[in-house]
């Protein structure tokens, strides 16, 4: 791997990170090249602002386009301030993996965000979206906000369905507005259908409701 990557990073890409940053990108392009998927790393150095994160993409043979990469981040409620992409040419492997490097602004999360807590969800849910696995709605500020998952949104936005469907008379975007303006009663409702479809519960839902 030391032969492979000796000369395949770009002079901005070193001149902008250390040896050790190198490394753990290194991991996650050989991942890319193994899997032929986009690869996520959400984080934030020892020297950011809390109200910001950064995302590095890797994405093999030519760049993301960045109107397809823009939505995604603001309905999950962040605001791109900057951008570095940089073209890797491992030796060897035929085809270049390219890392953009997104600086990030989360206007609408008060408080900080705890990378590591949502690191997981969010990786998995921009991934899904990515591919069209699921929905890019503006109730994937839940990533961040109220701590769900790609699941649990969806299960909130069956929710949001079926209140339209019993003609409740609010629009979509209303709703959905109401659920990620208020993240902590979302939370409660997420957590709520879960406890009352855990198999462990079922003859006590009206407690749980309770």
């Amino acid at each position: 791997i030391t032969v492979r990557y000796a000369d395949a990073f770009p002079i901005g890409y070193t001149t902008n990170y250390l040896a050790k940053q190198s490394v753990f990108d290194i991991e996650n392009i050989e991942e890319a090249l193994s899997t032929d998927r986009v690869i996520l790393d959400l984080y934030r150095p020892g020297d950011l602002n809390e109200s910001r994160i950064r995302l590095k993409i890797f994405h093999i043979g030519s760049p993301v386009t960045l109107s397809d990469v823009m939505p995604i981040l603001e309905d999950m409620g962040l605001r791109v301030i900057a951008e570095l992409p940089f073209e890797v040419k491992p030796k060897d492997k035929g085809q270049s993996v390219w890392i953009h490097d997104f600086l990030l602004e989360t206007p609408e999360i008060k408080g900080t965000i705890n990378v590591s807590d949502v690191k997981q969800n969010f990786e998995k849910a921009f991934t899904k979206i990515w591919y069209n696995d699921v929905e890019n709605d503006g109730l994937n500020r839940l990533v961040l906000s109220a701590g769900a998952n790609w699941h649990e949104i969806t299960i909130v936005r069956a929710y949001v369905r079926y209140m339209k469907q019993l003609r409740i008379p609010f629009s979509r975007s209303y709703i959905e507005k109401a659920l990620t303006e208020n993240p902590n009663i979302s939370r409660i409702l997420i957590d709520l259908f879960k406890a009352l479809h855990d198999p462990q519960n079922i003859g006590n839902s009206e407690n749980l409701a309770a």
